[in-house]
Order: C-alpha cells, then sequence, then structure tokens
C-alpha cells in the first residue's frame, strides 16, 4: 500500500507567507502526496506555479467552526474553484446539528454537494468527532447520504484528535456509501497506516510523513 498517494498534506497556520506555501507545495510534490490543503488566499498563486496535474489542490471551507451561513459557503466554494481547488473540505455547521435544526443541515449539504458536483470538484464535510454524538453522527451520514456526499472527514484538527476507534465507528455506520478522510492528530506513517486498516480511504496530515 502506497500510503503517501492517499495523504492530504495540510498547512493552516494564519501567519503563513509565500515562501512558507512555495516550499510546503514542493515538499509535498517531492514526496509523492495526493494533494495540498491550504488557505482559500494561496490558490491562485499556487495554481499559477505549478505544473498542471503534479499535485491536486484542497482548500477549507468554514473552517474552523463552520458557523457561516451555507449561502455564503457556497460562494466559497465557487471562489475557491476558480482559484484552483480540486477538493473543498467544509465544515458543517455544527451550532446548527446541536440545536437540531436537521432541515437546515440537510440543505446546507445539499447545497455543498450541488455546487461542488456542478463545478466538477470533491466535497469533504467536515463533522469534528470530537463535538458530535453518537445519534447527531449517525443523522449526519444519512442526511450526507442521502446528498450522495464522497467524504465524510472526521476533523478539523482543531478541536482534538481523531482516533482509530472513531474511525473504525465512522466506517461501520457509513458502510460503502461514502470515503472516509481521517484527520487530527496524526502525525507518523504507523499512526496513518493503522487510520487506514480502521477503514479510511485519505489522510490529512500537517506532517512529513
Amino acid at each position: 500500500m502506497n500510503i503517501k498517494s492517499l495523504i492530504d498534506y495540510t498547512l493552516l497556520r494564519p501567519a503563513l507567507n509565500f515562501h512558507n506555501i512555495d516550499t510546503f507545495v514542493q515538499e509535498a510534490i517531492n514526496q509523492g502526496y495526493y494533494s495540498v490543503c491550504i488557505p482559500p488566499y494561496f490558490l491562485d498563486h499556487i495554481n499559477r506555479a505549478i505544473e498542471e496535474d503534479s499535485i491536486k489542490l484542497c482548500s477549507v471551507i468554514g473552517f474552523p467552526n463552520g458557523f457561516e451561513s451555507y449561502k455564503s459557503k457556497v460562494e466559497e466554494i465557487k471562489e475557491a474553484i476558480s482559484d484552483g481547488a480540486d477538493e473543498l473540505d467544509a465544515v458543517l455547521n455544527l451550532a446548527a446539528v446541536k440545536n437540531e435544526k436537521w432541515n437546515y443541515v440537510d440543505s446546507e449539504i445539499d447545497s455543498l454537494v450541488s455546487i461542488c458536483r456542478l463545478k466538477n470538484a470533491k466535497l469533504k464535510l467536515i463533522v469534528e468527532n470530537e463535538l458530535v454524538s453518537e445519534d447527531e453522527l449517525k443523522r449526519i451520514v444519512e442526511i450526507a447520504i442521502k446528498h450522495s456526499v464522497e467524504y465524510i472527514k472526521t476533523a478539523t484538527g482543531v478541536n482534538g484528535k481523531t482516533t482509530p476507534e472513531f474511525v473504525s465507528r465512522l466506517r461501520e455506520i457509513v458502510g460503502d456509501d461514502m470515503k472516509i478522510k481521517a484527520s487530527g492528530g496524526i502525525n507518523t506513517l504507523e499512526e496513518a497506516e493503522v487510520m487506514i486498516t480502521s477503514g479510511a480511504d485519505r489522510i490529512g496530515t500537517s506532517s512529513l510523513i
């Protein structure tokens, strides 16, 4: 198994300059990673700097808390794709989840999936494993499957680590209907391998592994 081909190499610190980003992206290309996940601000710069198809470009939407309205997230997605993004990791509005506004959650997921599908980009929906209950997770997954979300992502990495146990449980819940991106506290090749064995299809990490 070539773990490196499954890695979204991630750099989302707020105080970044273009040199940081250029060096980071070159590291990812040299390592043979699947993609780089970078702030939307740097997408256009990197898209112009790299050779076409040398590496996929991923970015984040509603990061890190997901409080924004889904209409504003749709606009974020449009701009990110225009600037070169192939994949978008979008934070679900957990405030809506916690307040049991399931119609809103349904509308948000539907809108994010629809714009990505229209623009030929992949959506990874971030559920934040440390903050959702099992019942909430099951309801989110049910709606995500309904709208054909391709990937569900375990966490932003801001609110704690993802465990292999959570990935295994998530795989049981989603079955074969969705792919899983494990992210949050994965810092070594061994940890990445355990996540893949537990059911993950993609790994998000900010560590060179």
